[in-house]
């Protein structure tokens, strides 16, 4: 069976709506001097009417393009005229970006001099090239800087050797930036790595030697002040991703801060880096968050955060930077308020953000974050149904295991718990022994989590499957002692308030009822 191209569908379905009319005008602009694919003289050329119905569909479906087109000739070599239109749109998006940012503006002088040299102005190619060169650093692009001086120097005569020195040193040192750069996205990838395979905390000396490792190559030994802006930016996201992991949050919150002191110092960077200034304050916000002792602070933030696309809108965001805002706000606001358990103020956020889901294309791994959080607050809340709803649409994710392996195994733990607070019995019992076979054999069975499932098997033999009060508490004992021996469990409860859950039966307390009396209790702590 012959795999249907979806190329031209992903393209359009990515365009911003200015982006589409500015396609139409430029495609009918580009062949009214063509007359070999279109018709010139007629506004309802048949790519155009391609480009329309791809549009007007929400899944690709190629068998009903090809029975609405049958009659248009490009319907004979379909594939063909689908690439014919998707260089099409590619150029058109050239066209359009065009000087609108530094990176564009740097090719398009560089194209310039390209021009002026093969027609041997070699004087002129090199004034173009000098403004590429400016262009590219003032963008950070240290690639596109070394090539451009490299090529300046060579179409600089041999006889001023001054500037072909100086041009040549720059290219040099333009391309160890860049190669710093580049060492430096390794070790960030590495540490990626790290927590994909096994989590966002370290769980164990194999992980904590691994993480040295990383820490203590030369680029992360001594300040970034000689580094690239870009590979300052990475410096501190490292050492944010590592302090973390270890649970250091303050040192997390110095690292994030002057991450983002250094677009607060220099508005331009701002502009031309958006996204990575928008992390930026992302991570400050993921930093106090985690910290909890400046939740005011927070509260401020968050909502200058959240305000950011509407005081730019003149600009509108890229669609990944409105993903990144979307999911950085709700994912905040549900553990802001599970932190200090108000968990009837996270339902709201939790209900719109798996409606809302489907708005953006996110990657598997965060759909997957949004889906068990929100599962975890609708539990919380005692809409067990809802949180069935979520952690199904976890297990069934064939790339959620992968993806997302911490969440995906505590998705099965809660999956079980689930059903155990509705009574599905004749579920658990083999869904507790399938998840058992799946921790033990993905080595995600720590001991937090055999602990648990051991109480999931003793459950299964009660009478009535109604564990009695000692069950629950001899849990309660053993995941106590063993959080007190090896502090490093205490990780594991993290994705879940396992212990809260734990304590709420001893005490006969509905769930909901027993967050209000923390919070309660956590108000007069402060008061």
């Amino acid at each position: 069976m012959a795999i249907i191209n979806t190329d031209l569908f992903e393209l359009i379905k990515a365009l911003e709506p200015a982006e589409k009319a500015y396609f139409k005008r430029y495609a009918y602009k580009q062949q009214s001097s063509q007359t070999t694919n279109l018709d010139a003289n007629s506004k309802q050329n048949p790519y155009l009417q391609l480009f329309d119905a791809i549009d007007k569909q929400t899944a690709y479906d190629e068998a009903k393009l090809l029975t609405k087109f049958a009659k248009q000739n490009f319907a004979k070599q379909f594939s063909v005229a689908k690439n014919y239109l998707y260089n099409l749109i590619l150029d058109c998006l050239c066209e359009y970006d065009s000087n609108r940012s530094n990176y564009t503006k740097t090719i398009t002088l560089f194209l310039q001099a390209n021009a002026l040299e093969r027609r041997e102005l070699s004087k002129h190619a090199v004034k173009k090239l000098d403004n590429a060169r400016k262009a590219a650093l003032e963008s950070d692009l240290q690639p596109f800087a070394a090539q451009i001086s490299y090529d300046a120097y060579k179409q600089t005569p041999v006889t001023q050797i001054d500037e072909r020195t100086e041009l040549i040193t720059a290219a040099r040192l333009n391309a160890l930036q860049f190669a710093e750069e580049m060492t430096l996205n390794d070790l960030n990838n590495e540490i990626f790595r790290m927590q994909a395979e096994t989590g966002l905390h370290l769980r164990n000396e194999e992980m904590t030697a691994r993480l040295s490792t990383i820490l203590n190559h030369p680029l992360l030994s001594a300040p970034p002040t000689n580094l690239s802006f870009g590979a300052q930016l990475l410096y501190h996201q490292i050492y944010m991703q590592a302090y973390y992991m270890q649970q250091q949050h303050q040192l997390v919150y110095q690292h994030a801060r002057q991450r983002l002191d250094l677009f607060l110092n220099d508005a331009n960077k701002q502009k031309q880096r958006p996204t990575d200034y928008f992390v930026s304050l992302d991570s400050v916000l993921i930093s106090l968050l985690s910290d909890g002792s400046q939740l005011a602070e927070f509260d401020v933030l968050i909502e200058q955060f959240h305000n950011l696309q509407q005081q730019h809108a003149e600009v509108p965001f890229p669609k990944k930077l409105q993903r990144l805002a979307f999911s950085r706000y709700y994912q905040f606001r549900l553990v802001r308020y599970v932190n200090t358990y108000e968990m009837d103020k996270a339902l709201p956020y939790a209900a719109e953000v798996i409606s809302r889901l489907n708005e953006y294309n996110f990657q598997p791994s965060m759909a997957i974050l949004f889906r068990f959080n929100a599962a975890c607050v609708f539990f919380y809340n005692g809409k067990y149904p809802e949180a069935l709803d979520a952690v199904l649409e976890i297990i069934n994710d064939k790339q959620a295991e992968q993806e997302a392996a911490d969440n995906y195994a505590f998705a099965k733990i809660l999956f079980l718990l689930i059903h155990f607070e509705l009574g599905n019995d004749l579920l658990l019992e083999n869904a507790a022994r399938s998840t058992y076979r799946f921790l033990q054999g993905r080595q995600r069975l720590f001991k937090t989590e055999g602990l648990i499932l051991k109480f999931i098997r003793k459950a299964i033999d009660q009478p009535d499957f109604k564990p009695t009060t000692p069950l629950y508490k001899e849990l309660h004992d053993e995941l106590k002692a063993l959080l007190q021996a090896e502090p490093s469990e205490q990780r594991a409860l993290t994705y879940f308030e396992f212990m809260y859950y734990l304590e709420s039966k001893i005490q006969g307390v509905p769930l909901p009822r027993y967050f209000e009396q923390l919070r309660n209790q956590l108000g007069q702590q402060k008061n």
